[in-house]
Formats: C-alpha cells, structure tokens, sequence
C-alpha cells in the first residue's frame, strides 16, 4: 500500500503517519505469522517434527516482535497525539476497552472454546477483501485448509462487484486499503437490501479499534486483528458462518410458512366464493328482496336463502352459527344446502316448525365440533299474505309497514343442535300492504363502540320507523353499525335481509 510523505510541521500528519507505519508492520508480521502456522500445521500432518519446532520458534520472535511494536508505537502515537503518562499499562487497557465495546455492540460473540464446541465444521463461500496480494494468499490458504470455497479481491469497488454477480456466506474485509476504504465498502453494502445480511469480518491492526467499533455499530459481526492468530481466525469465522446458517434456515422457515400463508388464503378465498354461490341473487320479482352480508373475518357463520316453494310459498330463512371461521362456515353452507336443495324426504317444507325439527336432528353438536347455531324460518303465502314462521333463538324478524308500525316476530324454540327431537312452534302472521320483512343477525346490533354504549335491537328499531322502507336502508344501517366499532373493523358477521310485499304482488 502507498502513502504519502507526512508534513514534519503537522502532528496530525504525524499521528496518522505512525498509524499507517504501525499498519504496515503489523501486516507484514500477519503474513509471516500466517504462514508460520500454515507450516506448522502442514508438519504436523506430516509428522516432521524439526519443521515443526521451527515454525514455532518463528511464530515466538513473531509474537515478540507484535508486543514490541505494540507497546512502542502505541506510545509513539499517544506523544504525538499529546497525551501525557501512557504507558504500556495504559496502552493494553484501553485495548481491552475497544474489544469490550465490540463485544458489547455485538452479543452474539462467545468465548473461544465455545464457538469450537458450536461449529465443528466449516462449509461455504468467503471473500477476502484486502490490498496486499501477500495477506490475501496467506488468508486463502489457511480458509482452503478449513474447507472454505474462497475467493479474493484487491479493492472495494470489486467486492461490491463480485457480491452483485456471486452469493458469499462470509467476507473478511481489511479495514485500510488504498482506493475504497474498508469502512467505506461496509457501509455501502449495508445501504444495499440484497447484500446488507451478508455477514463482514472486519480486519485490522490494533491501533484502529476506534474504526472497528464504528464498523460493528454500522453492522459488522466481529473483527480480527493483525496479526491474526489461526486461533481466532477458525472460532470467528465459523461463529460467522454459523449464524450465516440460523439466518438462512430462519429465512428458510420465513419463506416456507409466507408461501403456507399465500396457498391458504388462496383457499380460503375459494371457500369464501363458494360460500356466496350459495347465497341467491337480490331480486325484484314478483316483490323485491335485497340483503348485504359481511363477514368479520375471511369465512363467516353467517347464512341465508330463500326460494319458492311452489307457485303460492316463498321460503326465506337465515341463521347464525356459533364462531366463525372455516368450521362455522361449512356447518352454514351444509345447513343452507339442505335446505336449498331440500334434500330430505318425508317432511313438510311449508311447515317451519318441522323443517327446524329436521335440522336440529340432522346437525347435533355432538357431531359438528360441538358447534351449533340459531335460525329464523318464514314461509309467505302471496295469495292469503300470511306468514308462517318457526326460530329457533335467533332474533326475530322485524316487519315494518310504511306508515311506521314495527313488529317482531319473536324467535322462541331452542338453539339447533342442542336437544334432540325438540319440537318447534310454528306461528303464523298476516303481512300488511306495502309493508317490508327484515331477517337479521345478532350482528347488526350487538355492539359495543369505545366511547359509545351498547347498540341495542331497539335502536335499530327507532331507525327503521323513522325510515319507513325509504332509500338504502340496509347499507345505512350497516355503516351505522360500523361506525360503533373500534377501528371501524366488525367483530361480528353482519347479514340484514329485506324483502318488500307489495300489493297485488305475484309470482311472475
């Protein structure tokens, strides 16, 4: 690496020329250090142990030599800086400082021994980043011995174009380089979304903690300092690599349950579509009939129909399952089918009573998950305007004529699913002229607002007199009712049918 001649007027220059000149040796003194311990671990695998006791002497003078100029240079340094009394002392304690932030900046670091006991193997990719072709071979040969696949580049600007073409599991990037520093470098790969979680092992010597703190605030994992012990080099690099791997296998788990949730909200909304071609069309003859259902969560408990029976009976019926959610959903639609289709043979289903006797026989709670619901059953007779009607503890339906006279038809029978062979009560009722028929759940008027009491049937009773059947009743009182919620977000199903008698009506 290059540098400049310092100015001999500037202390500033000086300080930086010392740190520069301590840089250098102490990467010169990694390489000779690197590969006395690539020596030494060599001969050990060949048994040589003549090799191997001189490799070791050198690693000793080489470890002096680190002391020596640790402990000069570092007062060098403070004295040109103008800081009086540092002594060796002093020195090795404010070193112990740096690395204790380090430490604390970043929890995920262990004791030695321990990051061994936690990765017993290595496997991945690394990237050396760093100016001196000497420090990058010496660094690739002791990361090949570990079993990494790596690859090296001198400068910036080409790691960040490798890490755009190549995936890495690691880079071990050299704090001072010439060109784009290593700080530099850092930081734009954290501003970068696809190389931000790529994990950075910051390499310096030890005069240059203050950067490398800096550099594990910014997002570096941990940092090594020259020279690098192979030691160090191994529990590092592999505590790197392996939380490299708990991130994947989390981005893994991430992945696996975002494309979970995508197929089933897929299916849900299929469910959710079957579930309104169960639901009729509003119509307008022979007498109109509107209605809005909206669920409070993906798949409602909620359901409702009608139909002519035959030429003179027109059924309409709507029920309210207990819960919500994917069981109450297929117990309404299996409900409503039933009734649709009127699949059951032997009973009457001009009688409201007996179809609500069918159904609490057919679905007992025992037998649906311990679900049941309540229901409201009509049949209107458009030649004789009366109306036959059964419920079975759902509210009743609500007739009002258009000169403001409301009346419920009150739902008394038991909830179906409880008792067996409980007999319903059908009742009957003769429609007023111009009169409409409400069928209602308890969601469109059981609710309780944040700052605002309990919405109460009567309430809804006080709005459709003084509507009188006029305009958009059913979507008035549906944003009423949302207004009252907290957050304006349903914690209910709401479903409000309206069927409208008019005079002389008929079945075309």
């Amino acid at each position: 690496m290059t540098t400049n001649a310092p100015s001999p007027n500037s202390s500033d220059d000086s300080h930086q020329s010392l740190r520069v000149f301590r840089h250098d040796l102490l990467s010169l003194l990694n390489q000779v250090l690197g590969y006395a311990e690539l020596v030494e671990e060599e001969a050990s695998d060949s048994g040589s142990q003549d090799v191997i006791k001189d490799a070791q002497r050198i690693q000793k003078i080489g470890r002096e030599m680190e002391q020596l100029i640790s402990s000069r240079l570092v007062t060098s340094l403070a004295t040109v800086a103008s800081l009086t009394e540092v002594t060796d002392a002093v020195a090795v304690s404010a070193e112990q400082t740096a690395v204790n932030h380090c430490d604390a900046l970043n929890p995920f670091r262990a004791d030695i021994g321990e990051r061994l006991d936690v990765v017993a193997d290595f496997s991945g990719s690394v990237l050396i980043v760093d100016d001196e072709e000497a420090n990058r071979l010496m660094l690739s040969r002791q990361l090949t011995r570990l079993g990494l696949a790596v690859t090296s580049v001198a400068s910036g600007e080409e790691a960040l174009e490798r890490l755009r073409d190549t995936s890495y599991d690691l880079v071990l990037l050299d704090v001072m380089m010439s060109g784009m520093s290593g700080v530099e470098t850092l930081h734009q790969m954290k501003q970068q979304e696809d190389l931000r979680h790529v994990p950075v092992l910051m390499v310096s010597a030890l005069g240059e903690m203050d950067v490398v703190c800096s550099c594990i605030e910014s997002g570096a994992e941990d940092f090594l300092s020259k020279p690098i012990q192979a030691t160090l080099l191994r529990s590092r690099v592999g505590a790197c690599l392996e939380k490299k791997r708990l991130r994947d296998r989390e981005q893994s788990y991430l992945r696996e349950i975002e494309r979970t949730q995508k197929r089933l909200a897929t299916e849900l909304q299929e469910a959710a579509d079957y579930l309104q071609t169960v639901f009729p069309d509003p119509v307008e003859d022979p007498f109109p009939v509107q209605w809005k259902h909206e669920p409070c969560s993906e798949l409602a408990g909620d359901a409702f129909g009608y139909h002519w029976i035959d030429d003179d009976h027109f059924a309409f019926y709507i029920l309210d399952v207990s819960g919500h959610g994917v069981r109450a959903a297929l117990l309404a639609a299996s409900a409503i089918n039933v009734i649709r289709s009127r699949m059951v043979a032997g009973i009457d289903w001009h009688d409201p009573g007996q179809v609500l006797k069918t159904l609490n026989n057919m679905f007992p709670m025992e037998r649906q998950n311990h679900l049941f619901f309540t229901m409201w059953y009509g049949v209107y007779n458009k030649r004789t305007h009366e109306l036959k009607y059964a419920g079975a503890g759902h509210p009743g339906a609500i007739v009002v004529t258009d000169h403001g006279e409301v009346t419920e038809l009150e739902s008394s029978g038991l909830i179906v699913g409880v008792m067996e062979d409980y007999e319903y009560e059908t009742e009957s009722f003769i429609i007023p002229d111009a009169s409409t028929i409400y069928l209602i759940t308890d969601g469109c008027f059981e609710v309780i607002g944040e700052n605002q009491p309990l919405l109460e049937v009567e309430e809804m009773f006080d709005f459709l007199t003084e509507r009188k059947n006029q305009g958009e009743v059913i979507q008035d009182w549906y944003d009423i009712v949302k207004d009252r919620h907290l957050m304006k977000i349903l914690d209910d199903d709401f479903t409000m049918l309206a069927a409208r008698f008019r005079v002389g009506a008929s079945q075309s």
